[in-house]
């Protein structure tokens, strides 16, 4: 009878797991969906493959692309995961690979635009160097595109409470539009932090979309041939070399710029107004430009930079200073860690890697007895989220994310995306917030446990997407590096004609980890 039920156990949790894992399969599917239908307008012209971060801003009846390039960086990590994932199991890749081509293209569009007339000195030419605008949204995206609107009805109320469903918007904003040519500061002008972002965006397409050239049918060219300067219903890109040589591009132009070296200025010479001094992650930069591009960035300047850079690795140092008052420190560095693998614990030849250890230490509050933070949130998983990225880039044979904690962050994500409305009407912790895995979570920073009056609305959902990739692709890393490798997917077969999938037979791995 004992091991009766001892059996009914083990099958009851194989049943939970596997609800767990069907359901939030079709909650990546339907995140898709309301992403590119919600947040976005795939295409080639202005505003076009820019992720918007918050939609109902207030509650209200607006769209907002704020600080575009870290939603973009996310977006492109996620198009290359899902590519590897659909391509391992055989399933089509047209649309993926569409959305990827207009992706790393909205990003070269905006370091062509950077220095050009409106967005900057008309005197400059246009130029792809490294240096680009947050974004180059009009305002009057909206009434172009009214599809921005779909499924969404005409009404007083924006929002519907309790979940985060896109409401119907009316109105709409962008750092071009709230910081015109004429402020100064030039607000809509990039600082390092988004620059990194969208380095991690490449380091995955590097990773995961073959160095040659892809074959795919492009949807846009198919179904908007108007939107798009070249209509042609096939392409072949190189995504990988693509990808590599913007990063190159972003990477040299921090290294040397304007006579200045790890610093970074606008077309005129200036320092940007925030987020100039790239000289505290110079040494981490150059490696992290070595591993997505090949190319050797090390000098003499970077390399006097290095004890700057290791000294981010002490919890005491990063989190309590930093994330209170400075909220993007953390994920900077956490970002540049994971990619770069660079943190150690002496200077100089001999060294030992303590990059894994760090980025658990600074993630998980709860493991830093050194730093006197509280752990505010109910695991707001940055532990989870970097540990993953630094496992796909350089785990094996030793992985450090938790894949369990991974399934109960996913698996606490409202269905209808994230959300933060009120005090009293928001997702879970972490899911109220734009960033589950940027957003500072100490201080007066936006917070990933409670959210923020200033940032309320429904939101993108990007963090949930990437990670849930991640985790596939790190569980299967693990199980090919076993004795008893599994089978993992998205999804086996049972696929609509339609792109994208909303209802869809799902068979997914009944693993326990």
């Amino acid at each position: 009878m004992k091991k009766f039920v001892t059996l009914l156990l083990f099958i009851s949790s194989l049943l939970l797991t596997a609800q767990d894992e069907s359901t939030n399969l079709q909650k990546y599917w339907h995140y898709r969906y309301r992403l590119i239908h919600n947040f976005m307008v795939v295409g080639e012209n202005p505003g076009m493959s820019l992720p918007a971060d918050i939609r109902n801003t207030g509650n209200g009846g607006q769209i907002r692309w704020g600080e575009v390039p870290v939603y973009l960086g996310y977006y492109i990590g996620v198009l290359a995961t899902e590519y590897r994932l659909l391509k391992n199991n055989n399933q089509p890749t047209d649309q993926t690979l569409t959305e990827l081509y207009y992706a790393i293209k909205a990003a070269l569009r905006l370091d062509r635009a950077g220095e050009t007339y409106p967005y900057w000195n008309s005197t400059h030419a246009a130029s792809i160097n490294g240096f680009f605008i947050r974004d180059d949204v009009p305002s009057d995206f909206l009434y172009y595109h009214s599809e921005l609107n779909f499924d969404a009805t005409p009404s007083p109320v924006y929002i519907t409470s309790g979940q985060g469903t896109p409401g119907y918007v009316n109105s709409m904003t962008s750092d071009w539009v709230s910081y015109p040519l004429s402020d100064h500061p030039k607000a809509n002008a990039v600082s390092q932090d988004v620059m990194y972002e969208l380095l991690m965006g490449f380091a995955l397409v590097k990773k995961y979309v073959e160095d040659m050239p892809l074959l795919f049918i492009d949807n846009v060219a198919l179904h908007h041939p108007d939107y798009v300067f070249d209509a042609s219903l096939t392409k072949t890109v190189n995504f990988n070399q693509m990808a590599r040589t913007e990063a190159d591009i972003i990477v040299s132009y921090m290294k040397y710029n304007h006579f200045d070296h790890w610093k970074l200025n606008d077309p005129d010479g200036n320092q940007v107004f925030i987020g100039s001094a790239v000289f505290t992650y110079a040494y981490a930069i150059a490696r992290a430009g070595n591993y997505i591009t090949g190319v050797d960035y090390t000098d003499s300047h970077e390399e006097s930079y290095e004890l700057l850079w290791q000294g981010l690795q002490n919890p005491a140092e990063l989190l309590c200073p930093y994330v209170g008052e400075r909220g993007n420190a953390h994920p900077m560095a956490l970002t540049l860690a994971a990619i770069s693998n660079a943190w150690r614990d002496h200077p100089g030849a001999n060294a030992n890697n303590t990059t894994p250890d760090q980025i658990l230490a600074n993630g998980d509050y709860n493991a830093n007895p050194a730093s006197s933070c509280p752990y505010i949130a109910s695991h707001i998983g940055w532990d989870v989220f970097y540990g993953a990225l630094w496992d796909v880039f350089h785990g094996g044979p030793t992985y450090i994310s938790d894949l369990c904690k991974a399934k109960e962050i996913l698996n606490s994500a409202p269905f209808n995306g994230p959300y933060y409305h009120t005090t009293t009407d928001n997702a879970s912790p972490g899911w109220c917030a734009t960033r589950r895995f940027y957003d500072g979570v100490i201080g007066n920073d936006q917070r990933a446990d409670v959210g923020k009056e200033d940032f309320n609305g429904n939101f993108n959902g990007l963090d949930y997407m990437l990670l849930f990739n991640l985790y596939y692709l790190d569980a299967k890393e693990r199980e090919l590096a076993s004795a008893n490798a599994a089978t993992f997917y998205i999804p086996q077969n049972g696929f609509a004609d339609q792109y994208p999938w909303t209802h869809i037979d799902l068979y997914p791995p009944y693993n326990s980890f």
